[in-house]
């Protein structure tokens, strides 16, 4: 079953371009959400279904399976440089099944790339975006090992509250002792003005603060449609199954509404939406 999350906003969009929202296999079908955004490219990590755009949508596709075994590493560099390109004339849509697994350990490890983020600050950040982002424990592992791969070791500080597999972290720290992550903590604030040249380094002294920290994000503008406004047609992009996987049924994409939460201290807020999750 396919379940209707709403469209998360990632980064916001400076003029019209540059924004990375996330999303699932019904966002990325939605042509009303879609031009509503101004998302005129579309990641697709996905490996089961394959959506057939018309011309005014760009889609790159990632085959990849959400299990642990697969080792989504190879597609790193080949997604962060299709975000990167595609931000710089327009804003881009990650999305794979449900939005949760695949679309975010692509999302974190853009973040972690192009932000000098650990994976702890990552995931928080993209998490507090869309709760229900949580790869799966495989996707995890190699998201620290890219941080190692990237910082030369693990700095993150993985609880259960950012992830239901945090176990993963004290176990390759069993194996390699020296990724044992340092006590100083770090801050973000994720604004983006399109530009990677005043980035700061991961272990920066000026963004050494406590572990506890502000986020600033901004709702993107709204703007007002006149009501004789002729509105652009677009034709509804269709699924095609891979004949070797079981199929499904597919229901006309509706319109998704588009909410961000803004103003909230960011642990409490993943928190909050853990302690749902288990009430749920």
């Amino acid at each position: 079953m396919i379940n209707n999350y709403d469209i998360s906003f990632i980064i916001e969009p400076v003029e019209k371009r540059g924004g990375l929202f996330q999303g699932s296999i019904i966002t990325a079908t939605n042509m009303n959400a879609l031009n509503q955004h101004n998302i005129t490219c579309v990641l697709s990590v996905c490996s089961e279904f394959k959506i057939q755009y018309g011309p005014e949508i760009n889609n790159l596709i990632l085959d990849c399976h959400d299990t642990p075994l697969f080792d989504m590493t190879p597609l790193f560099e080949q997604a962060h440089a299709y975000l990167e390109s595609s931000r710089q004339y327009t804003n881009v849509l990650v999305h794979c099944h449900a939005g949760k697994s695949r679309s975010t350990a692509i999302v974190v490890s853009y973040l972690m790339k192009k932000r000098n983020l650990n994976l702890e600050q990552a995931l928080i950040y993209v998490k507090y975006q869309r709760p229900i982002a949580s790869p799966n424990p495989g996707f995890i592992k190699q998201l620290l090992l890219y941080e190692q791969n990237l910082y030369g070791r693990i700095t993150s500080v993985l609880t259960e509250s950012i992830t239901p597999y945090f176990q993963i972290q004290q176990q390759l720290q069993a194996m390699s002792p020296t990724n044992t992550p340092s006590k100083q903590r770090t801050s973000i604030q994720v604004l983006d003005n399109y530009s990677d040249t005043k980035r700061q380094p991961l272990n920066s002294p000026i963004r050494s603060v406590p572990a506890s920290f502000p986020l600033i994000v901004q709702s993107p503008p709204q703007q007002k449609q006149q009501a004789n406004q002729e509105q652009p047609q677009f034709t509804t992009p269709q699924i095609q199954k891979n004949p070797n996987q079981n199929a499904f049924s597919f229901q006309q994409p509706i319109s998704i509404p588009f909410t961000v939460p803004i103003s909230k201290e960011i642990v409490s807020a993943v928190k909050k939406n853990n302690e749902q999750q288990k009430v749920e």
